[in-house]
């Protein structure tokens, strides 16, 4: 009898032993076809993907998929890299196909501001929000690429979700250069409004208009200088921005010598 039990002991060791081994190799399918139906190389690339509605529907139907097949993996570290890789992919679309994107990338001349400067600065303005949205999604490919390099358990994984950060990285900066030419092009309206607003009738009356104009002349060189130090911490050629803010620098020495000269002549001319 003793026998006869301890017999039924190590048969049901025995199963709980095999059973999690038979789960295993299931849970391993599982992850092999997590991803079979999206061309990820296509999907991971740090440029616009240029999706019909349809296909973008399909993708994103797919990614919610793959999402909700994770919650019924038990392993914890391979169930988060899969999450995270899945929102990286749905953020992407989502930035990559706005219109703002479509714009810089596809719209915007390589490397040629300055033929937008004149038309449309609120174009090159409102990529604030596109450079923000960048900045987020390059932190989540170095999360995913650091998962991916602390663990030894997803070297195989790594050319699979290993994310482009350079490519991104300057996706990001160009949206930073096309802002900051924005508020060039902003700058230079705002110079030009002020300069054509300065009209002289009678000299000596117009002293306090003067120094109000002084006062606004003031305020667009030290906007100027700020843009050239964004530049420059961003490490953005700042040719143009140098010469606006030179331009701006002389207007302002000259409009200063000028208030000096006529001030000094109205006061000349009441002592006698």
């Amino acid at each position: 009898m003793l026998n006869n039990r301890n017999s039924l002991v190590i048969a049901m060791l025995f199963l709980l032993l095999f059973i999690p081994a038979c789960i295993q190799p299931k849970q391993e399918e599982q992850k092999r076809d997590l991803w079979q139906d999206l061309n990820i190389e296509f999907l991971k690339e740090p440029k616009t993907l240029e999706l019909t509605i349809k296909e973008k529907k399909e993708v994103l139907a797919k990614l919610s998929s793959i999402k909700e097949e994770l919650k019924g993996i038990e392993n914890t570290e391979f169930r988060k890299l899969n999450a995270a890789f899945a929102d990286f992919l749905e953020k992407k679309i989502e930035v990559f196909e706005s219109k703002d994107a479509y714009f810089l990338f596809k719209t915007l001349p390589e490397q040629d501001f300055n033929k937008l400067l004149a038309s449309d600065c609120n174009k090159l303005l409102r990529l604030k929000h596109l450079a923000l949205e960048l900045e987020e999604l390059l932190d989540q490919a170095k999360k995913i690429n650091l998962m991916l390099k602390s663990s030894e358990k997803f070297s195989a994984e790594q050319t699979r979700f290993e994310l482009d950060e350079q490519g991104l990285a300057l996706a990001k900066k160009k949206a930073q250069a096309a802002l900051l030419f924005g508020k060039l092009c902003s700058f230079n309206a705002a110079v030009r409004e002020l300069l054509s607003s300065i009209s002289i009738e009678n000299a000596c009356e117009s002293l306090d208009m003067l120094q109000d104009k002084i006062s606004d002349a003031n305020k667009l060189v030290r906007s100027a200088k700020e843009i050239l130090e964004e530049a420059a911490a961003l490490d953005i050629a700042t040719k143009e921005i140098s010469e606006s803010y030179g331009n701006i620098r002389t207007a302002f020495n000259e409009l200063e010598r000028f208030y000096r000269d006529l001030n000094s002549a109205c006061n000349q001319a009441e002592e006698k």
